[in-house]
């Protein structure tokens, strides 16, 4: 019998699209991998500019909805996802 299983329609999308959609699925995985206080880096190969990495990068976090901070030092790129501005929410007591 088929194997059925529920995913995130996000996900779905990207993995039957084209090429350039699992390139950002790829780089979606790279985000998830972030915890607070780690950075990524990504070196720049022949085939593949630090432009292009950036890019993707952006792709990635606009999809998975996280703040993300890029910075590039010549063919490698550093990214992190930004900490959230602003207090805390407080927690009401319930009665």
């Amino acid at each position: 019998m088929a194997h059925f299983q529920t995913v995130d329609l996000t996900e779905a999308k990207l993995r039957t699209s084209g090429p350039r959609a699992r390139i950002v699925l790829q780089y979606l995985e790279y985000l998830n991998q972030l915890t607070p206080g780690t950075a990524g880096k990504i070196i720049a190969t022949e085939d593949e500019s630090t432009g292009a990495i950036r890019r993707r990068l952006r792709t990635a976090a606009q999809v998975s909805g996280k703040d993300l901070e890029i910075k590039r030092d010549e063919d490698t790129v550093y990214f992190w996802i930004k900490p959230k501005r602003g207090r805390p929410k407080k927690m009401r007591a319930s009665v």
